[in-house]
């Protein structure tokens, strides 16, 4: 049986349906990637990215998927705070039983031979009472047992009760125009000016002079000590002059003129100088 074309475009015209069609699926194809794309790369990175523990507990033989390295970190330590002879009186603090003690000033009248007894909480005068002839100064026992009334005129310190706060008893030493006692504690120093010479004397067994070193410039009144308490300076009023004692060998070890009229020595909170 014999077929006979009927037209020329009839033989091209099955080709043209059929490549139509495959471009549409192939674009379709691309169109799909395009889409899903970024879904597959946010897919992969969480299927590779390592497991998160939610738990707290962990065994000894889990070991971390991932590691930080070590911080760069350089062995140190904190520098050492100033020394300062006064540190023990910043912190506003009074250890007890001191601290059951209420507040007083006490202010010696030289010329009445009387002391005032101060509220610092009212700013009023509480109370009043006699103590030997020139009264100078009022220094606190080295132990803080006691007060002392520096009574030069009558040779004698008035010892205050600090509980009480009044007159409880009487220590004969000649002509303390002030009072100190050594760092250590060992030693009580009648410093009197008077008679040009500075007295240490043991002042828990009866107050026996120890010895007694002079101070050859009128006018020793106030002194100070050294940062490690070996030796104290001492102004001489009159004379310009600030001697040097020695306290571990109760002697005069030297001097400085500075001139003027030295009343007072204070060493520096670092102990390096004295002014």
């Amino acid at each position: 049986m014999k077929i006979f074309r009927t037209s020329k475009q009839g033989v091209g015209a099955a080709p043209g349906p059929l490549r139509t069609r495959a471009l549409r699926i192939f674009f379709a194809f691309i169109f799909a990637i395009a889409v899903i794309s970024p879904a597959a790369v946010v897919t992969a990175v969480v299927w590779s990215a390592p497991p998160v523990s939610t738990g707290s507990a962990s065994t000894a033989d889990q070991q971390p998927s991932r590691l930080l390295p070590p911080p760069d970190m350089q062995p140190t330590s904190l520098p050492e705070p100033a020394f300062n002879v006064y540190a023990n009186t910043l912190s506003g603090t009074v250890a007890c039983p001191l601290c059951e003690l209420k507040p007083r000033v006490y202010v010696p009248n030289s010329t009445a031979g009387t002391v005032d007894v101060i509220d610092p909480t009212t700013y009023k005068v509480i109370d009043h009472f006699s103590v030997g002839a020139i009264p100078h100064h009022i220094a606190p026992a080295w132990d803080m047992s006691a007060l002392y009334v520096d009574n030069e005129g009558s040779s004698s310190l008035t010892v205050l009760d600090i509980h009480t706060g009044r007159p409880s008893g009487t220590v004969n030493i000649p002509f303390p125009y002030n009072l100190y006692f050594t760092p250590d504690g060992t030693k009580a120093i009648d410093v009197v000016e008077r008679l040009q010479r500075v007295e240490f004397r043991d002042w828990r067994h009866g107050w026996k002079l120890l010895k007694s070193v002079g101070i050859p410039w009128p006018g020793a009144d106030h002194l100070d000590f050294s940062a490690d308490g070996s030796y104290f300076m001492i102004s001489t009023e009159y004379s310009g002059v600030v001697a040097k004692v020695d306290v571990n060998k109760m002697a005069l070890a030297g001097y400085v003129t500075v001139g003027g009229l030295p009343i007072d020595v204070k060493v520096s909170p670092d102990g390096s100088v004295f002014y």
